[in-house]
C-alpha cells in the first residue's frame, strides 16, 4: 500500500578508527535498520537501532576454500585477545550450515560480527573528491565513478574516504571510493544472520589489514604491509591509523613455496623464475613506497612488514630485507596481542578475519 511503512536493511558505509585522541574516517559498508517511507529516494532515514561498541567482535571472511573466523576482545589499554582463530573448510553451497555449527559450538550466537567483502566482489577507486560541500560529498562521487563500474549506479552501494592530506599542500587531495553491487552486500549480511550474530558492518580487505597495522609501533612512522595469500597478495601503507595507499600483487604463496622446494638447498640463488616472481614482488613494493612519499610528500617508509603465508616461502623477508630500502621484518602478532595460537598458516589465512574483529566503531549521536 501506498501510505504503508515497513522495514527493510539499509547499507551505510561508515567507519573510524580512533588512534591516540584523533578519529580517522574510513569507508565500510555498515549495516543498520532504517524506516523506509513510500518513496526511498525521497524519504527521510531515521536509524531504528544503535549500536554501541562492543567489547568484542567476530570477523567472518568467506573465500572459495572456507570461512575465516576470529574473535578479538577489546580489554581497555591491556592488547587485544584473540580469542577465537579458526579456518572452516566449506563450499558456497553449505557456507551457512558450516557457519551455524561453528557459531553454536563457540556459543557465539548474538554476538556482534563484521563481515568481509571477498576480493573481486568490489571495487576500490581513487578519485579526486569535488569541490561540493561535504554534505554533498557521497551523492557526488557517486556520479563521478559512474562510468568506472561495470554495473548500473542503481544498483551499486558507495561509500568514501578521504586520504589525509598532510604535508601534501598545493596538491588536489586523494580520496579512495569503495563500490560493490548491493546484492552482494546483502549476500553477506545474510550469510552472517544466518549464524544468528549481529551484523554491524560489511568490511573490506584493505581496511582490515589497516586496522592490523594500526596495532604495529611502526605506524606511527608510516609502514608497508605485505599479505601474501595463496593465489594473490595485497600491499598497504598505512601511517598513524590512516591508509594511503594499495597495491593488488598478482602473485601468491603456493606458486612461491613450489618454486622455492623446486631450489636445491645448497644453490646460493633462487631459480630464474623464482628470481624473476621475487623481483617483480620488490618493484610492486617499491613503486608503492614511491608513490607515498612523492604524492604524499612524507619521509621514505622505514619499515616493510610480512604478514605470516598460509605455505612456506623460505628465504622471502631476506630476500625483501636486501632488495629494498626500506627493513623488511615478519609480522609477530604476539607483540601485540595475545593470542591462542602461533601457527603462522592458521594466522595467514584468518589474517583479515582478525583485522575485521579489530575494528573500532565511531559513536554516532
Amino acid at each position: 500500500m501506498a501510505n504503508r511503512k515497513n522495514f527493510f536493511v539499509f547499507v551505510h558505509l561508515f567507519a573510524t578508527i580512533p588512534r591516540k585522541g584523533t578519529d580517522f574516517a574510513f569507508g565500510v559498508f555498515q549495516h543498520r535498520i532504517f524506516r523506509r517511507l513510500p518513496h526511498p529516494r525521497e524519504a527521510v532515514l531515521k536509524p531504528f537501532i544503535k549500536r554501541a561498541n562492543p567489547s568484542s567482535l567476530t570477523g567472518i571472511c568467506a573465500s572459495g576454500e572456507g570461512l575465516s573466523l576470529a574473535r578479538v576482545v577489546r580489554r581497555g589499554s591491556k592488547p587485544p585477545r584473540l580469542e577465537l582463530c579458526e579456518f572452516v573448510e566449506c563450499q558456497n553451497n553449505d557456507r551457512e550450515q558450516r557457519l551455524q555449527e561453528t557459531i553454536k559450538r563457540h556459543g557465539l550466537s548474538r554476538g556482534h560480527s563484521i563481515g568481509v567483502m571477498e576480493t573481486g566482489s568490489y571495487n576500490l577507486l581513487q578519485v579526486t573528491p569535488p569541490a561540493v560541500p561535504e554534505a554533498e560529498m557521497k551523492e557526488a562521487v557517486r556520479w563521478q565513478i559512474k562510468d568506472l563500474i561495470d554495473y548500473p549506479l542503481a544498483e551499486a552501494v558507495t561509500d568514501l574516504f578521504q586520504v589525509p592530506n598532510i604535508g601534501s599542500r598545493g596538491r588536489p587531495p586523494i580520496a579512495y571510493v569503495v563500490a560493490a553491487r548491493l546484492a552482494r552486500v546483502k549476500e553477506q549480511a545474510r550469510l552472517l544472520k544466518s549464524g544468528r550474530l549481529k551484523v554491524n558492518a560489511i568490511d573490506i580487505p584493505e581496511l582490515a589489514l589497516r586496522n592490523v597495522a594500526a596495532l604495529l609501533p611502526a605506524d606511527a612512522r608510516g609502514m608497508a604491509l605485505l599479505h601474501i595469500g595463496p593465489e594473490r597478495g595485497l600491499i598497504t601503507v598505512t601511517k598513524n591509523g590512516s591508509l594511503f595507499l594499495t597495491r593488488n600483487v598478482n602473485l601468491g604463496s603456493r606458486k612461491l613455496s613450489a618454486l622455492a622446494a623446486e631450489t636445491p638447498a645448497d644453490s646460493p640463488q633462487p631459480s630464474a623464475q623464482l628470481q624473476d616472481l621475487l623481483e617483480s614482488l620488490v618493484l610492486e613494493i617499491q613503486r608503492s613506497l614511491d608513490f607515498f612519499e612523492s604524492q604524499f610528500s612524507q619521509p621514505p617508509v622505514g619499515a616493510l612488514v610480512v604478514a605470516p603465508t598460509e605455505d612456506d616461502i623460505p628465504g622471502l623477508i631476506p630476500y625483501l630485507d636486501r632488495s629494498l630500502a626500506a627493513a623488511a621484518t615478519p609480522l609477530d602478532l604476539a607483540e601485540v596481542m595475545d593470542l591462542p595460537t602461533d601457527d603462522p598458516a592458521l594466522l595467514s589465512r584468518c589474517l583479515t578475519a582478525i583485522g575485521a574483529a579489530l575494528r573500532i566503531e565511531q559513536a554516532t549521536p
